[in-house]
């Protein structure tokens, strides 16, 4: 691990539970359903959950993804990949908390680990957009049930 991304992981790992980083404040639009478990977000609404890990992880896809979903804007999903990458590796670290319900939890966020530096390898290497979207919703994909698992009664809003 470089010293750089062990300083982004320390420093993430210090402002879980602090404020939500500025990149989602340019995503207000969108907003996620349900009404269990919502947080305000900087004038946006996201689900919430007991993990502070899942939660920090979260802010960071949203702002990766969204941009690409709603505008086709790479920029943000290639600019913050590091920083997602280095939160998923907080994320795996951290035990699941004994609210979230289900079996291999660990597991699961350490695939949101493994797809996350994916995501990172192929943005170092300019890989195309087409790409980079289909890696982003691998780690979409793989982070959608650590979310399920960790919402009230295990339910909330598959996007």
């Amino acid at each position: 691990m470089t010293s750089r991304r062990i300083s982004l992981t320390l420093a993430l790992a210090a402002a879980i539970g602090l404020a939500v980083p500025a990149v989602a404040q340019q995503h207000q639009r969108h907003r996620h359903g349900g009404e269990q478990g919502k947080g305000k977000m900087q004038g946006m609404e996201m689900m919430t959950t007991p993990w502070k890990e899942l939660n920090a992880f979260h802010s960071i896809m949203h702002g990766s993804r969204h941009p690409i979903m709603e505008q086709g804007d790479f920029g943000p999903a290639r600019g913050l990949a590091d920083e997602l990458a280095a939160m998923a590796d907080t994320l795996a670290a951290s035990p699941p908390p004994t609210d979230c319900q289900g079996e291999g939890l660990a597991e699961q966020a350490r695939k949101v680990s493994d797809a996350a530096h994916e995501l990172l390898a192929l943005v170092q290497k300019e890989g195309a957009d087409d790409e980079v979207k289909a890696d982003v919703e691998k780690v979409h994909a793989a982070f959608q049930p650590l979310m399920r698992a960790c919402l009230p009664r295990g339910g909330g809003p598959s996007r």
